[in-house]
């Protein structure tokens, strides 16, 4: 989830180095919160998965948890964090849908993941949201990434691949 505000953000920020251009180190430091909350987030999720707690609940508590961040980010005086004015029916479509798949259901399977599964896969496997998105991003807003993003990109599929061998 966090995710991607922090591609939104880099994007409203001027996240496409061009010449003049600055470096998105709000973005960069987002970035690196929002790793680190998955890293802390994966780790404290499987003791619990381990003594039997249900992977909807602990996907509830998780996202609780996330939500609260959310709303505390929202109180940090940038404008990139504000929300828009006025959300238009086919972005409370989107959002709707991805809070169904991609909290529900997907935070749901990471659980039952953690629960059966090597944290260290698991976790790996989990971070490559990040990836994925940049496709639904250029087909979302017609914009397409920035270069260093698919470098990052195939960077981090390369990575899995060799983590996963």
């Amino acid at each position: 989830m966090l995710s991607g505000i922090v591609l939104a953000i880099s994007a409203r920020s001027g996240s496409s180095k061009t010449s003049g251009e600055k470096t998105p180190w709000l973005g960069i430091a987002l970035g690196v919160i929002t790793a680190l909350g998955q890293a802390l987030g994966s780790l404290a999720a499987r003791p619990a998965m381990a003594s039997g707690v249900e992977p909807f609940t602990a996907m509830a508590v998780r996202s609780g948890i996330a939500a609260l961040f959310f709303l505390l980010l929202m109180l940090v005086p940038l404008p990139a964090l504000k929300p828009a004015a006025r959300i238009e029916k086919r972005s409370l479509g989107f959002a709707v849908g991805s809070a169904f798949f991609g909290v529900g259901l997907g935070m749901s399977l990471l659980m039952a993941a953690l629960a059966h599964g090597t944290i260290g896969i698991v976790s790996t496997l989990s971070s490559m949201t990040p990836v994925v998105i940049l496709p639904m991003i250029w087909t979302r807003t017609g914009l397409v990434p920035a270069p260093r993003a698919w470098v990052g990109a195939a960077l981090a599929v390369v990575g899995t691949a060799l983590i996963s061998l």
